[in-house]
């Protein structure tokens, strides 16, 4: 997770939108540089899809209220085109750097909080967005207040969200490693043998097994995900989904990712 930097992050106000403006009227339009890792926030009455482009990897967020309750309501697009590796691989990067994407909005429009403290309390609602059901979710991340103290922000509540049991991470080590040797092939194949690649930093992103029967031996589809490239990408841009059954280890597919 990249740690949020103030002065990394550059504040627009649209449609006359100002301090006095009510937060039924206030819409939250967060993008990113690659290049410099700038941040820009939009806050206007309607979302500023001018400033986003085809990878789709902005923040939007806008206040409500449910029952009652206020609720600061964000959205992120995970799918593209229907793509299970590239959904695989936005979920996990959307997880890691939310958390730096809340505090830079709560963080932009601080005055305005301020002077409306009740929305300290707010309840953050993440509407991560996708036409593949499994990663189509609404989910509760915790309350305003805590994007603004740095070192509850990400640990007390987004971080169970998203972190593996330790108790599964020997298990995961050891089957990276037997499969190892498979890795390094399909990589020098895609990527070429003067590829760079490590090891350590490669990851189980899902396991399965398929029922083959009553009389055949069961068969367990394993995808894996290394980051290749130098310099190290965030995310895990080559995905290696394998087809284990007994003794015997097949490539189901191989995929360079770019996004």
């Amino acid at each position: 997770m990249s740690k949020f930097i103030p002065e990394k992050l550059f504040v627009e106000y649209k449609d006359k939108v100002d301090i006095d403006t009510k937060n039924k009227d206030r819409k939250y339009t967060l993008t990113h540089s690659d290049e410099t890792a700038d941040l820009f926030l939009t806050i206007g009455k309607k979302y500023d899809y001018e400033k986003t482009n085809e990878t789709r990897d902005e923040v939007l967020a806008e206040w409500k209220v449910v029952d009652g309750r206020d609720i600061l309501s964000v959205y992120l697009q995970v799918s593209l085109e229907s793509s299970l590796n590239k959904t695989i691989i936005r979920d996990k990067v959307f997880r890691e750097e939310l958390s730096l994407a809340l505090n830079a909005i709560i963080y932009g429009d601080k005055d305005f909080i301020k002077e409306n403290s009740e929305l300290y309390k707010a309840t953050v609602i993440i509407n991560f967005k996708s036409d593949i059901p499994k990663y189509n979710k609404i989910e509760e991340w915790g309350i305003v207040i805590d994007y603004l103290d740095e070192e509850t922000r990400f640990n007390k509540h987004a971080a169970k969200l998203y972190v593996r049991d330790y108790k599964n991470d020997d298990i995961e080590e050891a089957l990276i490693r037997v499969l190892s040797l498979y890795i390094k092939i399909q990589v020098n194949i895609f990527a070429g043998r003067e590829a760079s690649y490590c090891l350590k930093d490669a990851e189980v992103l899902y396991s399965k097994k398929i029922d083959k029967g009553e009389y055949l031996p069961d068969e367990f589809e394993v995808g894996i995900g290394v980051k290749v490239g130098n310099p190290t990408p965030l995310y895990n841009n080559f995905i290696i989904i394998f087809l284990i059954k007994d003794n015997v280890i097949n490539i189901k597919d191989s995929k360079m990712i770019n996004m």
